[in-house]
């Protein structure tokens, strides 16, 4: 089904090997050939059908040539996104199980070089990741990468792009690898100037920081193997060339970058002054870089037990209680419990709310109670607000009646409601209805009629 010219019946084909190969690998490997020859189909769905069953045929036997096809495909392909999605499939087919089908990790490492030839990629971050990964784990690597990364900075003028998870995202892993393990470098100053092409400032600030850190554990190994063969001079000139090209990082926008090489300049300048003195500094310099960074696993933190006398449940600072702690001890507040609200109450609709034009507030004490105010301390709180209101240029005085506070007033009786005559021009007399507007009213009232309605009723409603 696999030759067959129907795309359907490819697919398909496709489709049951990999229900296949879920239980009887064994069965689906004898058919790589003709797997791997489906990537260059024009169905995008084939190729991503295959790209799967791909995946799942990897041994320690076949990696290698899986690996060499898929790299092969990511050169050939126009498709940009099926080149994406390539590079990643080789990334998890050589990484999954922490690295179990990898028996020679500077052949992966040459793979991942590879890849970087890629441009207008997305997945630059990935590629890097793997780089400090695999460099980091295996110690016998190191040699190996530190030659395979340096040709990486030599060729930096290639990745100059401002792109984020770009390809640029390689010299981030390059250059940290070169500087932690710059004693495997055969030529320390020609690297140390290749990190201080004018190509650099074009790539992103976090790449930028990661450079100027390595320029100066660089310096630091040139410096120890000048002090140990004596040459004074070329140190000095090697303090000099390097106070000139840092400076191309001084004026950064970026202020990590701006940070790193201003502290760099000024302690290469006292080193600098200390060397005219006949000081030997290169081992102290190289104490700020000498301990090794070890991997530390995700769930490293878990393992490591707790101090005796160690409470990390208690308080480290006891929070000072709160005003309201009073009225928190009681319990919490319901919804419409009259008793504990800090609103004023009311009596209800016809009843008087205190606080609102009474004779007294309630206002919340010190110790987190209600107290009742007076009604001088009501005046004086109300001439103080008054006073910030004139005081403060920002508040609109308003020509609004006050709402001053008073005495209750006596009720007034509807007796004492003042009544006076109305004299109208038009009469309030009411004519009686014409004959014909009775009759029809009559005809509409056939129905009250019927109901036994006297008729002396229908002229009063009529009326």
């Amino acid at each position: 089904m696999l030759d067959d010219s129907d795309q359907n019946l490819k697919y398909l084909g496709l489709l049951a090997l990999g229900q296949i190969l879920k239980h009887h690998p064994k069965y689906v490997s004898p058919l790589k050939e003709k797997i791997i020859k489906c990537l260059d189909d024009k169905d995008e769905s084939i190729r991503r059908r295959a790209l799967d069953l791909v995946v799942g045929m990897v041994s320690r036997k076949n990696l290698p040539d899986i690996v060499k096809k898929l790299v092969e495909h990511v050169d050939m392909s126009e498709n940009l996104a099926f080149k994406e999605e390539l590079l990643l499939k080789i990334v998890d087919i050589c990484s999954q199980g922490n690295y179990q089908y990898i028996t020679n990790f500077e052949w992966y490492l040459t793979v991942l070089v590879e890849l970087t030839k890629l441009e207008n990629t997305n997945h630059g971050r990935v590629l890097a990741n793997q780089m400090l990964d695999v460099t980091i784990r295996v110690k016998t690597l190191r040699t190996f990468a530190v030659r395979q990364m340096s040709i990486l900075i030599e060729n930096i003028d290639k990745f100059a792009k401002s792109d984020k998870n770009g390809i640029c995202e390689v010299i981030y892993a390059a250059g940290w690898i070169v500087g932690e393990f710059n004693e495997f470098i055969t030529d320390k100053e020609k690297v140390l100037k290749d990190l201080f092409s004018p190509k650099v400032l074009l790539l992103p600030p976090h790449i930028q920081a990661i450079l100027v850190q390595t320029s100066m554990k660089l310096y630091g190994s040139i410096l120890v193997d000048y002090e140990k063969l004596g040459a004074d001079d070329n140190s000095r000139a090697l303090g000099e060339l390097y106070i000139s090209q840092i400076t191309m990082f001084t004026d950064s926008s970026d202020l990590e970058v701006q940070e790193r090489s201003c502290c760099a300049l000024q302690l290469v300048k006292c080193l600098v002054k200390l060397q005219a003195k006949g000081a030997g500094v290169a081992n102290e310099l190289m104490d700020l870089f000498s301990e090794d960074l070890n991997p530390v696993a995700p769930k490293a933190q878990k393992k490591v037990p707790v101090p005796e006398g160690l409470d990390l449940d208690a308080w480290i600072y006891t929070p000072k209680p709160s005003k309201y702690s009073d009225d928190e001890e009681d319990g919490p507040v319901q919804f419409g419990d009259s008793s504990r609200s800090p609103l004023p109450q009311s009596s209800g609709y016809g009843g008087s709310m205190q606080g609102f034009g009474s004779e007294s507030l309630a206002y919340p004490s010190a110790t987190g109670k209600y107290q009742e105010l007076s009604q001088a301390e009501i005046m004086q709180a109300r001439e103080q607000r008054e006073s910030q209101h004139r005081s403060n240029p920002y508040y609109l005085q308003g020509s609004l009646p006050s709402n001053k506070v008073s005495s209750k007033k006596p009720d007034i009786s509807v007796q004492d409601i003042p009544v006076s005559s109305l004299t109208l021009d038009v009469p309030l007399k009411i004519e009686k209805p014409s004959k014909k507007g009775r009759k029809k009213g009559k005809k509409g009232k056939k129905g009250k009629k019927g109901r036994g309605v006297p008729e002396e009723e229908e002229e009063e409603e009529d009326a």
